[in-house]
């Protein structure tokens, strides 16, 4: 992830993920952290992970694009 785009130890982040064809873009706390194109999964199982410690999550929403 982009260096400084986390909230401080202790804060919650929002990330906002949009999958659309073969594009994905990723913000952490309103900011771009990552954009992939030309990916060739269109469908599967959505995974949430850790790396290095315990991660807490609330208010997960998965909703179809409008």
């Amino acid at each position: 992830m982009a260096e400084g785009l986390e909230n401080p130890l202790g804060e919650w982040n929002q990330l906002e993920i949009t999958c659309r064809d073969d594009e994905v873009i990723v913000k952490v706390n309103g900011r771009l952290a990552n954009h992939g194109v030309r990916f060739s999964e269109r469908q599967g199982a959505i995974g949430l992970q850790s790396e290095g410690r315990e991660h807490h999550f609330r208010n997960v929403r998965i909703r179809p694009e409008d």
